[in-house]
This record gives structure tokens, sequence and C-alpha cells, in this order.
């Protein structure tokens, strides 16, 4: 039975899953080809990219989360794009490349006439591989090149690396979607690429959440978006040490408010995600984007890596607290009202109904009142971060009398 989508995900393959798959890419029956996290043998991976080379029917390709984790694998794969002529989206997002590794790639990525979408997040690039990517971006008039480009979580880029970027950028003729979130760019790397985006005549968006940027460089992007953003409508900026008042202005200048990281409040799209959707957009993501994926790889504390793992976690814990039904979330704020105001079980046997009408007047969703405050968009504040019961208590908690033989004893 030929195969027409295949999508897995941290799967074991077997020699007949590859069997399948490979015989499905021969006769070109596969369209899109996801296998994140999947492990194989390297015999089983050699035969499915000797079955890549010759697939006409093809266009996506996502081996994120190590699927190409040695030299070997690498060449095996640059030698099947040498060939493919269908392929338009290449996601290897979280693959141990390096510099060195993206450099047996860069000849077969270059003369390849269909790729405009690729996916090189947390690959572990520095500076020799943003000057060797852009290549991919010709300057206008020359060939078409990349459409989408996403280089999160690289934090051993620096200045230098965004320098070469920034110069691609201002005379490309295709890039549309440029995604650097969790880079260590500060407010030199996102001035240097406010201003190439300004020159871009493609550019549309331009993810910056969590690289660094103060108010120096915000004041930089609001002059961008009031006279020069061009075809720019869209700069995320969640996560960064900027005012909060020009980040808004920011925000509606481009007429996207939803992503303004002040408010408390998730838009109605956002919190009809499902679990995977949200997980590949914070450590990401996006539809198009191939899914961008979570890789630890042991890097220092307080990092941009450890940041995104963070906003993660705190997204799956407000997704897993909105699927709670209604009686459950019902129950829990029962519970804390039972805590803060010292309610007996017998006053707290209240119907259904009875607990609705005590729990509308009280002011749950009040800072200086809930023992859970909000954070950002779409997180909640980690359980550390949360008091205590009698945290809000006007008066202290009752003094407990033990009785004089406990008081008098050695024990």
């Amino acid at each position: 039975m030929l195969l027409g989508t295949v999508q897995l995900s941290g799967e074991n393959l077997s020699s007949a899953d590859v069997r399948d798959i490979s015989d499905s890419l021969r006769h070109d029956s596969i369209k899109l080809l996801s296998l994140r996290g999947c492990r194989m043998a390297d015999q089983h991976y050699r035969r499915m990219m000797a079955a890549l080379a010759e697939c006409k029917s093809i266009s996506q390709l996502n081996l994120n989360l190590g699927v190409v984790c040695s030299r070997e694998r690498i060449k095996l794969l640059a030698s099947a794009l040498c060939t493919n002529k269908s392929l338009t989206g290449l996601f290897l997002h979280g693959s141990p490349l390096g510099d060195n590794g993206l450099a047996l790639l860069m000849d077969s990525l270059a003369l390849h006439p269909g790729i405009t979408s690729l996916d090189l997040g947390d690959c572990r690039l520095g500076d020799v591989a943003i000057q060797m990517l852009c290549r991919l971006l010709p300057e206008k008039g020359a060939k078409p090149g990349l459409k989408e480009l996403t280089l999160s979580a690289n934090p051993a880029v620096t200045p230098m690396g965004w320098a070469y970027l920034a110069i691609a950028m201002s005379s490309a003729n295709s890039l549309r979607v440029l995604n650097v979130d969790y880079n260590r760019l500060g407010d030199t790397g996102v001035c240097m690429l406010a201003v190439s985006a300004a020159a871009s005549k493609s550019l549309e968006v331009l993810d910056l959440e969590s690289v660094g940027v103060s108010d120096q460089g915000a004041k930089v992007l609001l002059t961008l978006v009031n006279g020069f953003s061009g075809s720019l409508t869209d700069i995320v900026l969640k996560e960064n040490n900027m005012n909060t008042a020009v980040e808004k202005e920011i925000a509606q200048r481009l007429g996207q408010d939803s992503h303004i990281s002040t408010d408390s409040s998730s838009s109605d799209s956002e919190e009809s995600d499902t679990t995977e959707e949200v997980s590949e957009r914070y450590g990401k993501k996006r539809s198009g984007r191939g899914g961008l994926e979570t890789v630890r790889h042991g890097g220092s504390l307080g990092s941009p890596r450890d940041e995104q793992l963070r906003s993660v976690e705190r997204t799956a814990l407000r997704l897993l607290k909105r699927t709670k039904s209604s009686d459950g979330v019902l129950l829990r704020k029962g519970r804390m009202l039972k805590r803060e105001c010292h309610l007996s079980e017998s006053e707290s046997d209240s119907s259904e109904e009875e607990m609705r009408i005590y729990l509308s007047k009280m002011d749950i969703g009040n800072q200086n009142h809930s023992p859970c405050r909000h954070g950002k968009v779409g997180a909640l504040s980690s359980p550390k971060a949360e008091k205590t019961p009698h945290d809000n208590l006007k008066t202290k908690p009752p003094k407990i009398v033990l009785p004089e033989n406990i008081i008098n004893s050695n024990v």
C-alpha cells in the first residue's frame, strides 16, 4: 500500500516501516514526510535517502529532533538533495549540525531549485554558518531564494553573524518570514535587523521573541514601523525587557495587538490551539515552520534556551488547567475559599448553585486577592510564585494552644 502523508514522532522505525516509506517515495506518492525525533538504523536511513533522491512528489521533509545526527547522515541528505527537485520545505530543527555540518549541506541547498522554507533552529550554528546561509538570500534580479528562514535558539551567533544576515536581508528579493527568536541579539543585533527590514521590500514577519532587546532597541523598532516599515506587518516582541507602552505602540501601528506580552488574557484562537500546536509555537511552532522542536542540549542556567524551555512548560500548565472541567475548576476555587476564609466542612457543603453565587461575589481575578497571579500572555506563574492561603488574610492565623502536659514534656 502506497502512502501519501507520513507523520511520525519519536518512533523506532523498523525495517518494514522504512521499506513502506521508501517504496512510497520511489512510486512518487508521498507529498509530506515528517519523522520528528524518530530513530532508525543507519542502513535504513541510507535506504530512505536513496528513495528520497528519486522521488518527484515530496514537497515537505521534516527531520527535526536529531534524525540527522551524524556526519555520515548529513552527507547522505546532501547527496539526496542534489538529485531531488521537488522539495520546497526542509526542517532540521534540533539537529546537531554546527558550522561544519552546514558546510556539507550548503552546496546542495544553494543549487536546489525548489526549497523556499528552511528551519535550522537549535542547530548549534555560529557566525560562519550565518555567513554561508546568506547564499540562500540572493540579490534582487537573481534567482528566487528562501521565503521563510528559521534560525531560532542558536546562541553561539554573535553580532558579527547578525551583521552578515542584515546585509543579505536588505538586498534579498524573496524573504518574507524571518524567525530569530531565542537568540542573543540584544539591542545591537535588533537595530541591524530593523534597518534591513526597512530596506527590504518583501519581509512581512519578524520574530524577535526573547532576544534581549531593551527600550533603546524598541525605540528604533518604533521609528521603523512609523515611517519605514515597507511590507512588514508583524513583529513578535514577547519575553523582552522593554517598556510596555512602546511595545503597545509598535503593536498598534502594525495592527497586531495580540502580540502584546503584557496582556494577561489570551486570544480566542490561542485558547483553541492543541497541545502540539502550542508546543511547536513556543518551542516552536507555527504552521509552515515544520514545527519548531525543543531539544535539551544541556545549556547553562539562565541561557536563552532555558528561557524557551520554561516558556514551553508554562504554556503546558496553562493548557492543562484550561482542559479541566468546569466542575473541577469550581471545586478548586471552593477549596481555595475554604482555606482563605476558614470555612468548616459543614459550611462548605453548600449546593453547586450556592457556590457559584458565592464565587461571583468574590474578586477572584484581582491581582491583590488572587493566590495565583497571571504573568505574560499564554503563561501562568510557576508554583513557587504562588502565595500561601494566609498571604491575603487581613488577620493572622488562629493561635494554636497546646495542652500543658505537652508543653511541659521533655520531648
